[in-house]
């Protein structure tokens, strides 16, 4: 007879261990990323990809997840230097889409 139950949980410890990088204790440095920045991965990588209308909807896509992805650690990251990730990705988009006005 195995013991499925500690293997999942095995497992489990495994991943949550791939999934984030620590600092300090508690201090969480990177952790795999949540919904809104995938779509903006996956907008960006589309983008470079296409062109016309669906590269259009790509770099929409970007920018929309980028942003959600921004304001989110900005205004409830876990520490202060998520939220200065936050700070610096909502700089960019405006320092970006301030660029495509000229």
């Amino acid at each position: 007879m195995t013991d499925e139950g500690g293997a999942l949980a095995s497992l489990r410890r495994r991943w949550q261990k791939l999934s984030r990088l620590e600092g300090p204790p508690g201090f969480i440095l990177w952790q795999f990323p949540n919904p809104p920045l995938i779509m903006a991965l996956f907008g960006l990588v589309a983008g470079w990809l296409t062109t016309g209308t669906v590269h259009s909807v790509a770099r929409a896509l970007f920018v929309v997840g980028f942003a959600v992805f921004a304001w989110l650690e900005l205004f409830h990251g876990v520490n202060w230097f998520r939220r200065l990730i936050g700070a610096g990705a909502l700089a960019y988009l405006v320092v970006m889409l301030a660029g495509q006005l000229n």
